[in-house]
């Protein structure tokens, strides 16, 4: 969060590339709540890969564990869409 706050200089931030690569997801979703304060938008990588893709990979029980943390990654952003989208009302 400071590196983050240091990029706040009176110009939108847009944090890309989000992924738990380093952190576990409820490390990312408390990083992606605490952001609300600087940021103004999320990007992340979309392999294109649907969500009901992965979960017929996983009823197959051919999932791989690299698509399993994509997978939580992308229910992650799914869950706190309400929280993150801009507030079109204003």
């Amino acid at each position: 969060m400071e590196g983050l706050q240091r990029c706040a200089v009176g110009k939108p931030v847009v944090i890309e590339e989000t992924f738990p690569l380093r952190c576990d997801s409820t490390q990312l979703e408390k990083f992606l709540r605490d952001s609300k304060e600087v940021a103004c938008g999320w990007m992340g990588h979309y392999d294109g890969c649907s969500m009901q893709d992965f979960d017929s990979l996983e009823r197959a029980g051919k999932l791989t564990l690299p698509q399993s943390v994509y997978r939580e990654w992308a229910r992650l952003f799914v869950k706190l869409k309400p929280e993150l989208a801009p507030d079109t009302t204003k």
